[in-house]
Protein backbone atom coordinates (compact mmCIF):
# COMPACT_ATOMS: atom_id res chain seq x y z
CA UNK A 1 0.00 0.00 0.00
CA UNK A 2 2.83 2.38 0.91
CA UNK A 3 4.54 1.62 -2.42
CA UNK A 4 1.37 2.55 -4.30
CA UNK A 5 1.04 5.82 -2.39
CA UNK A 6 4.70 6.62 -3.05
CA UNK A 7 4.17 5.91 -6.75
CA UNK A 8 1.14 8.23 -6.86
CA UNK A 9 3.08 10.96 -5.06
CA UNK A 10 6.06 10.52 -7.36
CA UNK A 11 3.93 11.32 -10.39
CA UNK A 12 1.83 13.93 -8.56
CA UNK A 13 -1.28 11.87 -9.26
CA UNK A 14 -2.98 12.69 -5.95
CA UNK A 15 -3.07 16.40 -6.80
CA UNK A 16 -4.15 15.45 -10.33
CA UNK A 17 -7.07 13.45 -8.95
CA UNK A 18 -8.25 16.43 -6.91
CA UNK A 19 -7.92 18.67 -9.97
CA UNK A 20 -9.85 16.19 -12.12
CA UNK A 21 -12.69 15.88 -9.61
CA UNK A 22 -12.94 19.66 -9.31
CA UNK A 23 -13.01 20.00 -13.09
CA UNK A 24 -15.80 17.41 -13.38
CA UNK A 25 -17.81 19.25 -10.69
CA UNK A 26 -17.43 22.51 -12.63
CA UNK A 27 -18.52 20.82 -15.87
CA UNK A 28 -21.51 19.27 -14.08
CA UNK A 29 -22.52 22.63 -12.61
CA UNK A 30 -22.17 24.29 -16.01
CA UNK A 31 -23.85 21.76 -18.31
CA UNK A 32 -26.09 19.38 -16.34
CA UNK A 33 -29.74 19.99 -17.29
CA UNK A 34 -31.50 17.26 -15.26
CA UNK A 35 -33.60 16.00 -18.12
CA UNK A 36 -33.67 12.82 -20.18
CA UNK A 37 -34.55 13.68 -23.77
CA UNK A 38 -37.55 12.00 -25.36
CA UNK A 39 -35.48 9.82 -27.72
CA UNK A 40 -33.64 8.36 -24.72
CA UNK A 41 -36.79 7.63 -22.70
CA UNK A 42 -38.46 6.02 -25.72
CA UNK A 43 -35.41 3.85 -26.39
CA UNK A 44 -35.69 2.24 -22.95
CA UNK A 45 -39.10 0.85 -23.95
CA UNK A 46 -37.35 -1.51 -26.39
CA UNK A 47 -36.70 -4.83 -24.61
CA UNK A 48 -36.13 -8.46 -25.48
CA UNK A 49 -39.59 -9.24 -24.09
CA UNK A 50 -40.71 -8.56 -27.66
CA UNK A 51 -38.03 -10.72 -29.26
CA UNK A 52 -34.40 -10.12 -30.20
CA UNK A 53 -35.12 -6.61 -31.46
CA UNK A 54 -32.88 -3.70 -32.42
CA UNK A 55 -31.51 -1.58 -29.53
CA UNK A 56 -33.13 -3.85 -26.96
CA UNK A 57 -30.24 -4.46 -24.55
CA UNK A 58 -30.37 -1.32 -22.38
CA UNK A 59 -34.15 -1.46 -22.15
CA UNK A 60 -33.87 -5.08 -21.03
CA UNK A 61 -31.32 -4.12 -18.36
CA UNK A 62 -33.62 -1.32 -17.20
CA UNK A 63 -36.53 -3.78 -17.06
CA UNK A 64 -34.38 -6.13 -14.97
CA UNK A 65 -33.61 -3.28 -12.58
CA UNK A 66 -37.35 -2.67 -12.27
CA UNK A 67 -37.91 -6.32 -11.34
CA UNK A 68 -35.11 -6.29 -8.74
CA UNK A 69 -35.72 -2.96 -6.99
CA UNK A 70 -38.82 -2.27 -4.87
CA UNK A 71 -41.46 0.02 -6.31
CA UNK A 72 -42.25 0.81 -9.93
CA UNK A 73 -39.13 1.90 -11.83
CA UNK A 74 -40.93 2.04 -15.21
CA UNK A 75 -41.59 5.76 -14.79
CA UNK A 76 -39.81 8.97 -15.73
CA UNK A 77 -38.37 9.19 -12.21
CA UNK A 78 -37.10 5.64 -12.60
CA UNK A 79 -35.48 6.57 -15.92
CA UNK A 80 -33.85 9.60 -14.30
CA UNK A 81 -32.46 7.48 -11.47
CA UNK A 82 -31.20 4.77 -13.83
CA UNK A 83 -29.57 7.32 -16.12
CA UNK A 84 -27.93 9.20 -13.27
CA UNK A 85 -26.44 6.02 -11.80
CA UNK A 86 -25.13 4.75 -15.15
CA UNK A 87 -23.68 8.17 -15.95
CA UNK A 88 -21.80 8.18 -12.65
CA UNK A 89 -20.52 4.69 -13.49
CA UNK A 90 -19.33 6.10 -16.81
CA UNK A 91 -17.41 8.83 -14.95
CA UNK A 92 -15.86 6.18 -12.67
CA UNK A 93 -14.80 4.11 -15.68
CA UNK A 94 -13.31 7.19 -17.35
CA UNK A 95 -11.28 7.91 -14.23
CA UNK A 96 -10.14 4.30 -13.97
CA UNK A 97 -8.99 4.36 -17.60
CA UNK A 98 -7.20 7.68 -17.12
CA UNK A 99 -5.41 6.44 -14.01
CA UNK A 100 -4.31 3.30 -15.83
CA UNK A 101 -2.87 5.41 -18.63
CA UNK A 102 -1.14 7.77 -16.20
CA UNK A 103 0.37 4.97 -14.11
CA UNK A 104 1.46 2.76 -17.01
CA UNK A 105 2.83 5.41 -19.37
CA UNK A 106 6.53 6.31 -19.25
CA UNK A 107 7.34 8.72 -16.43
CA UNK A 108 8.74 11.24 -18.94
CA UNK A 109 5.35 11.55 -20.63
CA UNK A 110 3.17 11.68 -17.49
CA UNK A 111 2.64 15.46 -17.40
CA UNK A 112 1.69 15.66 -21.08
CA UNK A 113 -0.67 12.72 -20.58
CA UNK A 114 -2.34 14.66 -17.77
CA UNK A 115 -2.99 17.57 -20.14
CA UNK A 116 -4.48 15.16 -22.68
CA UNK A 117 -6.73 13.64 -20.02
CA UNK A 118 -8.06 17.01 -18.86
CA UNK A 119 -8.59 18.14 -22.46
CA UNK A 120 -10.54 14.98 -23.32
CA UNK A 121 -12.51 15.17 -20.06
CA UNK A 122 -13.89 18.52 -21.21
CA UNK A 123 -15.62 16.70 -24.08
CA UNK A 124 -16.27 13.33 -22.45
CA UNK A 125 -18.14 14.75 -19.43
CA UNK A 126 -20.05 17.61 -21.04
CA UNK A 127 -21.29 15.35 -23.85
CA UNK A 128 -23.47 13.12 -21.69
CA UNK A 129 -24.95 15.47 -19.08
CA UNK A 130 -27.08 17.73 -21.26
CA UNK A 131 -30.69 16.89 -22.04
CA UNK A 132 -29.70 16.00 -25.62
CA UNK A 133 -27.41 13.14 -24.64
CA UNK A 134 -28.13 12.35 -20.98
CA UNK A 135 -28.69 8.59 -21.23
CA UNK A 136 -27.77 8.44 -24.92
CA UNK A 137 -26.74 4.93 -25.90
CA UNK A 138 -23.38 6.18 -27.23
CA UNK A 139 -22.24 6.47 -23.60
CA UNK A 140 -22.76 2.76 -22.97
CA UNK A 141 -21.02 1.83 -26.23
CA UNK A 142 -18.05 4.01 -25.27
CA UNK A 143 -17.90 2.30 -21.87
CA UNK A 144 -17.59 -1.09 -23.58
CA UNK A 145 -14.83 0.16 -25.89
CA UNK A 146 -12.93 1.65 -22.93
CA UNK A 147 -13.24 -1.64 -21.03
CA UNK A 148 -11.88 -3.45 -24.09
CA UNK A 149 -9.00 -0.97 -24.30
CA UNK A 150 -8.14 -1.66 -20.64
CA UNK A 151 -8.05 -5.42 -21.28
CA UNK A 152 -5.81 -4.93 -24.31
CA UNK A 153 -3.46 -2.66 -22.33
CA UNK A 154 -3.11 -5.27 -19.58
CA UNK A 155 -3.24 -8.24 -21.99
CA UNK A 156 -5.68 -9.92 -19.60
CA UNK A 157 -8.94 -11.72 -20.49
CA UNK A 158 -8.70 -10.25 -23.98
CA UNK A 159 -11.22 -12.76 -25.31
CA UNK A 160 -13.86 -10.52 -23.69
CA UNK A 161 -13.39 -7.99 -26.51
CA UNK A 162 -15.50 -10.27 -28.72
CA UNK A 163 -18.62 -10.24 -26.48
CA UNK A 164 -17.99 -6.53 -25.83
CA UNK A 165 -18.12 -5.96 -29.59
CA UNK A 166 -21.39 -7.88 -29.75
CA UNK A 167 -22.90 -6.04 -26.78
CA UNK A 168 -22.07 -2.68 -28.37
CA UNK A 169 -24.11 -3.56 -31.46
CA UNK A 170 -26.92 -4.95 -29.28
CA UNK A 171 -27.05 -1.57 -27.53
CA UNK A 172 -27.03 0.34 -30.82
CA UNK A 173 -26.42 -1.35 -34.17
CA UNK A 174 -24.77 1.82 -35.49
CA UNK A 175 -21.87 1.08 -33.13
CA UNK A 176 -20.47 -1.12 -35.88
CA UNK A 177 -19.57 2.11 -37.68
CA UNK A 178 -18.24 4.14 -34.80
CA UNK A 179 -17.02 3.18 -31.32
CA UNK A 180 -16.30 -0.40 -32.35
CA UNK A 181 -13.36 1.12 -34.27
CA UNK A 182 -11.50 1.64 -30.97
CA UNK A 183 -11.55 -2.11 -30.31
CA UNK A 184 -10.71 -3.10 -33.88
CA UNK A 185 -7.82 -0.66 -34.28
CA UNK A 186 -6.24 -1.54 -30.94
CA UNK A 187 -6.41 -5.23 -31.88
CA UNK A 188 -4.93 -4.44 -35.29
CA UNK A 189 -2.18 -2.43 -33.60
CA UNK A 190 -1.35 -5.38 -31.34
CA UNK A 191 -1.35 -7.77 -34.30
CA UNK A 192 1.17 -5.54 -36.10
CA UNK A 193 3.26 -5.15 -32.92
CA UNK A 194 3.62 -8.84 -32.00
CA UNK A 195 4.85 -12.02 -33.60
CA UNK A 196 4.13 -15.73 -33.65
CA UNK A 197 1.26 -17.06 -31.56
CA UNK A 198 0.47 -13.66 -30.06
CA UNK A 199 -0.02 -12.19 -33.54
CA UNK A 200 -2.31 -15.08 -34.46
CA UNK A 201 -4.28 -14.46 -31.25
CA UNK A 202 -4.85 -10.80 -32.05
CA UNK A 203 -5.76 -11.52 -35.67
CA UNK A 204 -8.29 -14.09 -34.42
CA UNK A 205 -9.74 -11.62 -31.91
CA UNK A 206 -9.90 -8.92 -34.58
CA UNK A 207 -11.62 -11.20 -37.08
CA UNK A 208 -14.05 -12.57 -34.49
CA UNK A 209 -14.98 -9.11 -33.20
CA UNK A 210 -15.57 -7.80 -36.71
CA UNK A 211 -17.60 -10.81 -37.86
CA UNK A 212 -19.79 -11.01 -34.74
CA UNK A 213 -20.52 -7.27 -34.83
CA UNK A 214 -21.22 -7.32 -38.57
CA UNK A 215 -23.59 -10.30 -38.38
CA UNK A 216 -25.53 -8.69 -35.55
CA UNK A 217 -25.70 -5.41 -37.46
CA UNK A 218 -27.11 -7.13 -40.54
CA UNK A 219 -29.64 -9.02 -38.42
CA UNK A 220 -30.89 -5.90 -36.63
CA UNK A 221 -31.08 -3.88 -39.84
CA UNK A 222 -32.84 -6.46 -42.01
CA UNK A 223 -34.35 -9.31 -39.97
CA UNK A 224 -35.34 -8.11 -36.49
CA UNK A 225 -38.58 -6.30 -37.35
CA UNK A 226 -40.79 -9.17 -38.49
CA UNK A 227 -43.21 -8.68 -35.58
CA UNK A 228 -43.01 -4.90 -35.50
CA UNK A 229 -46.68 -4.27 -36.23
CA UNK A 230 -47.72 -6.69 -33.46
CA UNK A 231 -45.63 -5.08 -30.71
CA UNK A 232 -45.96 -1.44 -31.84
CA UNK A 233 -48.92 -0.45 -29.64
CA UNK A 234 -47.46 -2.11 -26.55
CA UNK A 235 -44.12 -0.37 -26.94
CA UNK A 236 -45.85 2.97 -27.46
CA UNK A 237 -47.73 2.55 -24.17
CA UNK A 238 -44.58 1.58 -22.29
CA UNK A 239 -42.69 4.53 -23.82
CA UNK A 240 -45.44 6.96 -22.75
CA UNK A 241 -45.15 5.69 -19.20
CA UNK A 242 -41.41 6.49 -19.18
CA UNK A 243 -41.97 10.15 -20.03
CA UNK A 244 -43.21 12.94 -17.73
CA UNK A 245 -45.39 14.39 -20.52
CA UNK A 246 -46.49 10.96 -21.83
CA UNK A 247 -44.97 11.76 -25.23
CA UNK A 248 -42.95 9.45 -27.48
CA UNK A 249 -40.24 9.79 -30.11
CA UNK A 250 -42.19 8.59 -33.15
CA UNK A 251 -39.20 8.45 -35.50
CA UNK A 252 -37.18 5.97 -33.47
CA UNK A 253 -40.19 3.68 -32.99
CA UNK A 254 -41.11 3.88 -36.66
CA UNK A 255 -37.57 3.03 -37.75
CA UNK A 256 -36.48 0.48 -35.16
CA UNK A 257 -39.80 -1.32 -34.67
CA UNK A 258 -41.53 -0.92 -38.04
CA UNK A 259 -38.46 -0.52 -40.26
CA UNK A 260 -39.68 2.71 -41.89
CA UNK A 261 -37.06 4.64 -43.86
CA UNK A 262 -36.61 8.09 -42.29
CA UNK A 263 -34.62 9.69 -45.12
CA UNK A 264 -37.41 12.10 -46.10
CA UNK A 265 -38.03 13.17 -42.51
CA UNK A 266 -34.31 13.78 -41.92
CA UNK A 267 -33.74 15.83 -45.07
CA UNK A 268 -34.17 19.18 -43.31
CA UNK A 269 -31.64 18.13 -40.68
CA UNK A 270 -29.15 17.09 -43.33
CA UNK A 271 -29.33 20.55 -44.86
CA UNK A 272 -28.27 21.90 -41.48
CA UNK A 273 -25.46 19.33 -41.29
CA UNK A 274 -24.04 20.23 -44.68
CA UNK A 275 -23.93 23.93 -43.83
CA UNK A 276 -22.72 23.63 -40.22
CA UNK A 277 -20.13 20.88 -40.71
CA UNK A 278 -17.65 22.85 -42.88
CA UNK A 279 -18.03 25.85 -40.56
CA UNK A 280 -17.23 23.65 -37.57
CA UNK A 281 -14.21 22.22 -39.41
CA UNK A 282 -12.93 25.76 -40.03
CA UNK A 283 -13.27 26.56 -36.34
CA UNK A 284 -11.45 23.32 -35.47
CA UNK A 285 -8.78 23.70 -38.18
CA UNK A 286 -5.87 24.26 -35.73
CA UNK A 287 -6.52 20.83 -34.21
CA UNK A 288 -7.03 19.21 -37.60
CA UNK A 289 -3.67 20.56 -38.74
CA UNK A 290 -1.95 19.34 -35.55
CA UNK A 291 -3.50 15.89 -35.92
CA UNK A 292 -2.44 15.67 -39.57
CA UNK A 293 1.18 16.50 -38.77
CA UNK A 294 1.15 14.20 -35.73
CA UNK A 295 0.15 11.15 -37.75
CA UNK A 296 2.21 12.11 -40.78
CA UNK A 297 5.31 12.20 -38.58
CA UNK A 298 4.40 8.87 -36.97
CA UNK A 299 4.20 7.16 -40.35
CA UNK A 300 7.33 8.94 -41.60
CA UNK A 301 9.44 7.97 -38.57
CA UNK A 302 8.35 4.34 -38.55
CA UNK A 303 11.32 2.25 -39.63
CA UNK A 304 9.63 -0.73 -41.29
CA UNK A 305 6.76 -1.06 -43.75
CA UNK A 306 4.82 -3.01 -41.14
CA UNK A 307 5.18 -0.15 -38.64
CA UNK A 308 4.20 2.40 -41.25
CA UNK A 309 1.00 0.46 -41.98
CA UNK A 310 0.34 0.12 -38.26
CA UNK A 311 0.35 3.87 -37.66
CA UNK A 312 -1.46 4.54 -40.92
CA UNK A 313 -4.37 2.37 -39.78
CA UNK A 314 -4.39 4.08 -36.38
CA UNK A 315 -4.64 7.41 -38.22
CA UNK A 316 -7.49 6.41 -40.52
CA UNK A 317 -9.34 4.05 -38.14
CA UNK A 318 -11.97 6.70 -37.56
CA UNK A 319 -12.87 6.31 -41.25
CA UNK A 320 -15.42 3.69 -40.20
CA UNK A 321 -17.54 6.76 -39.38
CA UNK A 322 -17.93 7.68 -43.05
CA UNK A 323 -21.14 5.62 -43.65
CA UNK A 324 -22.74 7.26 -40.59
CA UNK A 325 -21.74 10.72 -41.84
CA UNK A 326 -23.25 9.93 -45.23
CA UNK A 327 -26.43 8.16 -44.14
CA UNK A 328 -27.42 9.82 -40.87
CA UNK A 329 -27.79 13.33 -39.48
CA UNK A 330 -26.56 13.27 -35.87
CA UNK A 331 -23.36 15.19 -36.57
CA UNK A 332 -22.97 16.40 -32.98
CA UNK A 333 -22.68 12.79 -31.84
CA UNK A 334 -20.35 11.94 -34.70
CA UNK A 335 -17.94 14.77 -33.88
CA UNK A 336 -17.70 13.62 -30.27
CA UNK A 337 -17.14 10.02 -31.33
CA UNK A 338 -14.30 11.07 -33.66
CA UNK A 339 -12.65 12.92 -30.77
CA UNK A 340 -13.22 9.98 -28.41
CA UNK A 341 -11.64 7.55 -30.89
CA UNK A 342 -8.39 9.48 -31.14
CA UNK A 343 -8.03 10.20 -27.44
CA UNK A 344 -8.86 6.67 -26.24
CA UNK A 345 -6.55 5.10 -28.82
CA UNK A 346 -3.62 7.50 -28.27
CA UNK A 347 -3.92 7.27 -24.46
CA UNK A 348 -3.97 3.47 -24.80
CA UNK A 349 -0.82 3.53 -26.93
CA UNK A 350 0.88 5.73 -24.34
CA UNK A 351 -0.12 3.22 -21.65
CA UNK A 352 1.49 0.53 -23.83
CA UNK A 353 4.64 2.69 -23.99
CA UNK A 354 4.67 3.11 -27.74
CA UNK A 355 8.04 4.80 -28.37
CA UNK A 356 7.09 6.79 -31.48
CA UNK A 357 3.78 8.00 -30.05
CA UNK A 358 5.61 9.20 -26.93
CA UNK A 359 8.15 11.01 -29.09
CA UNK A 360 5.48 12.77 -31.14
CA UNK A 361 3.53 13.77 -28.02
CA UNK A 362 6.75 15.34 -26.70
CA UNK A 363 7.20 17.20 -30.00
CA UNK A 364 3.58 18.37 -30.09
CA UNK A 365 3.67 19.45 -26.44
CA UNK A 366 6.86 21.41 -27.08
CA UNK A 367 5.31 23.26 -30.00
CA UNK A 368 2.24 24.20 -27.95
CA UNK A 369 4.38 25.35 -25.03
CA UNK A 370 6.38 27.65 -27.32
CA UNK A 371 3.15 29.39 -28.30
CA UNK A 372 2.86 30.83 -24.77
CA UNK A 373 -0.51 32.54 -24.22
CA UNK A 374 -1.67 31.36 -27.63
CA UNK A 375 -1.03 27.78 -26.52
CA UNK A 376 -3.19 28.30 -23.43
CA UNK A 377 -5.95 29.75 -25.61
CA UNK A 378 -5.66 26.71 -27.88
CA UNK A 379 -6.14 24.48 -24.85
CA UNK A 380 -9.33 26.16 -23.57
CA UNK A 381 -10.71 27.27 -26.96
CA UNK A 382 -13.04 24.20 -27.43
CA UNK A 383 -15.02 25.29 -24.35
CA UNK A 384 -16.73 27.86 -26.59
CA UNK A 385 -18.23 25.02 -28.64
CA UNK A 386 -19.40 22.79 -25.81
CA UNK A 387 -21.56 20.95 -25.20
CA UNK A 388 -21.94 19.06 -28.48
CA UNK A 389 -25.58 18.24 -29.23
CA UNK A 390 -27.06 15.66 -31.60
CA UNK A 391 -28.14 16.93 -35.04
CA UNK A 392 -26.59 20.31 -34.27
CA UNK A 393 -22.88 19.94 -33.54
CA UNK A 394 -22.40 23.06 -31.45
CA UNK A 395 -24.58 26.06 -30.78
CA UNK A 396 -21.70 28.35 -31.74
CA UNK A 397 -21.07 26.86 -35.19
CA UNK A 398 -24.81 26.40 -35.78
CA UNK A 399 -25.45 30.09 -35.08
CA UNK A 400 -23.04 30.99 -37.89
CA UNK A 401 -24.71 28.43 -40.17
CA UNK A 402 -28.13 29.85 -39.32
CA UNK A 403 -27.02 33.36 -40.24
CA UNK A 404 -25.77 32.10 -43.61
CA UNK A 405 -29.03 30.25 -44.17
CA UNK A 406 -31.21 33.21 -43.18
CA UNK A 407 -29.54 35.74 -45.47
CA UNK A 408 -28.17 33.64 -48.33
CA UNK A 409 -29.04 29.94 -48.54
CA UNK A 410 -32.68 29.64 -47.40
CA UNK A 411 -32.43 25.84 -46.99
CA UNK A 412 -34.50 25.63 -43.79
CA UNK A 413 -36.82 27.80 -41.74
Amino acid sequence: MKEKLDFLKERNLISFLLTWFLFVVVLWWKFYQEEVEIINTTSLAFTYEYGFISRGLMGTIFLLVDKILPGNQMTYDGVMGFTLVTTLLYFALLLWFFMICLTKCSKSITNKTKYMVIFFTMFAVSMFITKYNFGRYDMYCLMLSILAAILIIYEKAEWLVVPFSALGVMIHQGNVFYLLNIILILLLYKAFSTEGKKRIKYIALLGSSFVVASVLFLYFEFFSRTNGAEIYDTIVEVAKGLRFDKDIHEDIIDHEILGIDLSDRELKYRYKNFVEFPIFCIFMSPYLIMAFHFFKNLVKKAQTKLEKWKYFFVAIGVGTMVPALIMKCDFGRWMFIIIAYYFVVILSLLAMKDRLVEEEIHVLGGKIRKLGIAGLVLYIYPAFFLPFKDVVISQTSYNVADILNTYFLHLWK
